[in-house]
């Protein structure tokens, strides 16, 4: 399959309760619909590592025990490019401007976890985020 045309717009909303399993629903959802849409399988894959890693973040570090965002997705195909974006009531977190973690000077010294925005980085072609009517609204694009 090939992706669409220059101009042609397909489009996916997905709303869900920000609970580590529902991870996997967003983003089954994702991969199918852009399967559909005759995506290349790495374009895919970047968009659900974007989605995984940011969900996961949200889940994890944006709420308080006990508390649960809500999280919308979208996902616009235009022509060759893939907008994602990622909406969620949790608490304000801009990462745009969290800082790089620096590499390990040896194997031994790394720390486990904490490189998962600088994949997210490597994985978008631009990246924004603003804080709007009390939710994180972030916006990822890549080209097909």
């Amino acid at each position: 399959m090939s992706a669409p045309g220059v101009g042609e717009v397909s489009g996916l909303h997905v709303s869900i309760e920000g609970e580590p399993s529902r991870i996997a629903i967003a983003s089954e959802a994702v991969r199918r619909h852009l399967t559909e849409q005759g995506v290349p399988i790495r374009a895919i894959q970047r968009a659900e590592l974007i989605l995984d890693e940011i969900l996961s973040n949200t889940i994890r570090y944006g709420t308080p025990p006990g508390a649960r965002a809500v999280i919308e997705v979208s996902v616009t195909l235009r022509g060759h490019e893939i907008e994602l974006i990622i909406a969620d009531d949790a608490e304000p977190f801009d990462p745009t401007r969290a800082p790089e973690k620096k590499p390990a000077k040896t194997l031994e010294s790394a720390s486990i976890g904490g490189r998962g925005l600088s994949l997210v980085r490597r994985a978008t072609d631009s990246m924004s985020y603003e804080r709007r009517d009390g939710r994180n609204v972030m916006r990822f694009r890549l080209a097909v």
